[in-house]
């Protein structure tokens, strides 16, 4: 987890001179790591508390994969601004969410979206 981060904040920072995780995404090593801990916790689910979050996993990986299509789409339309992450964030992940709430009731289209 250290590694991944420090490798995260040395691409963001050095590399492509730019402070938001989300450009991160794409890197190999962060997709594993989430992949990682997204099968992780769900195979927790017999635990109590994580028997009570499961639900938000079943929209994590929708989320996940639809997010970066919502960052191009905001950048296309010059909505996109890193300076303001936190109002990125909570935008992505209400718009993120309930899309792919809509995609998860699509048929075959549910299966690329869920673990």
């Amino acid at each position: 987890m250290i590694a991944i981060s420090t490798l995260q904040y040395c691409i963001c920072n050095y590399i492509i001179n730019l402070h938001s995780p989300e450009f991160c995404f794409s890197n190999p090593f962060i997709i594993l790591w989430n992949c990682i801990l997204f099968i992780g916790i769900y195979y927790c689910k017999e635990y109590k508390i994580m028997h009570n979050l499961t639900f938000l996993i079943k929209e994590s990986l929708g989320i996940y994969i639809v997010h970066p299509i919502l960052i191009e789409i905001f950048k296309s339309m010059n909505l996109w601004n890193e300076y303001y992450w936190f109002i990125n964030f909570i935008i992505l992940l209400v718009l993120s969410f309930f899309i792919t709430k809509i995609l998860l009731k699509i048929p075959y289209i549910n299966k690329l979206c869920t673990l």
